[in-house]
């Protein structure tokens, strides 16, 4: 009896281990969805940029976009590279402004906004991959996209100066690569995941233990090399930010960044106090001198 195109061949052992349920052909019917899913929110998207030229304040209300913009213009405004160099390594990680202020040279806020939206629709093609990869049909692939697209940081945060906007769909996309990597034992899989990952911890350090995490996913699932790659070239240039952050303050770090806690409570802090009328501010701060004394 022959095997349908569905039927995934498995050699037993490692490899039956790694078998998944391929979901991952789409039928015409599911095409179509997906192809109405992308296009409805391309729309939203194009609305929200014609909002955005009418409302260009909301790109800097971002937390911490008003210092981002700051950050950037000084670091585009050094004289030589020198200066801009020593900027860079002594002014905290180094994805909290440089990834923007380099879409930010190119063509300003729409480029900025342009190329996070295209990073989004990007990665939500390894978001319908993924889904494959889970087994799920064709349909819930295409619901998982509109999920996605739908999620607020996907309408939000393209438009504005955000770093989620650009770590987000880095994350997702490196996910889904080593997934595929780790199933077809694909090496230039491999390198690709690792790199969009390390680009993503540059701008957002919070994933900074992911690629151990998936060392010891790749080692438990009989996919050793692949674990060993991928942790190597994904640590590579984050080593190689904390080594030129040495160099230009002598603590061998990513840098300090505006994503602590007390940095966060602070900023926060100081922009309550400035919106309160000068008078109250006043007798709050002599309530609170009595009530200490």
């Amino acid at each position: 009896m022959q095997s349908s195109d569905r039927d995934v061949p498995t050699t037993g052992g490692r490899d039956s281990a790694l078998s998944l349920p391929n979901h991952q052909s789409t039928s015409g019917v599911s095409r179509s969805y997906l192809i109405a899913i992308v296009l409805a929110f391309v729309a939203v998207h194009v609305l929200m940029a014609v909002l955005d030229s009418y409302r260009p304040e909301v790109f800097l209300r971002a937390d911490r976009a008003a210092l981002r913009m700051k950050e950037i213009h000084a670091l585009l405004g050094a004289d030589s590279w020198a200066d801009a160099s020593d900027y860079l390594g002594t002014h905290g990680v180094l994805g909290d402004y440089a990834a923007h202020a380099i879409l930010y040279a190119i063509g300003g806020r729409p480029a900025v906004i342009v190329s996070q939206v295209i990073l989004l629709f990007a990665s939500g093609l390894g978001v319908v991959r993924l889904a494959g990869l889970l087994g799920m049909p064709p349909k819930s692939q295409a619901i998982s996209l509109a999920l996605y697209l739908a999620l607020p940081h996907s309408l939000v945060f393209p438009h504005q100066l955000s770093t989620e906007a650009l770590h987000i769909p880095l994350l997702v996309t490196s996910t889904w690569l080593i997934c595929e990597s780790i199933r077809n034992d694909n090496i230039w899989l491999v390198l690709s995941s690792a790199l969009l990952l390390a680009l993503a911890t540059l701008i957002r350090p919070i994933t900074l233990l992911w690629p151990a995490t998936i060392f010891v996913i790749a080692m438990l699932l009989g996919r050793v090399r692949i674990g060993a790659i991928f942790f190597a070239v994904a640590y590579a240039p984050v080593v190689l930010w904390m080594a030129f952050v040495w160099q230009h303050t002598g603590t061998f770090g990513l840098g300090e960044s505006n994503h602590s806690l007390g940095r966060n409570l602070y900023l926060r802090v100081t922009a309550i106090a400035a919106t309160m009328p000068i008078l109250e501010s006043r007798q709050r701060g002599a309530h609170g001198r009595h009530r200490v004394f």
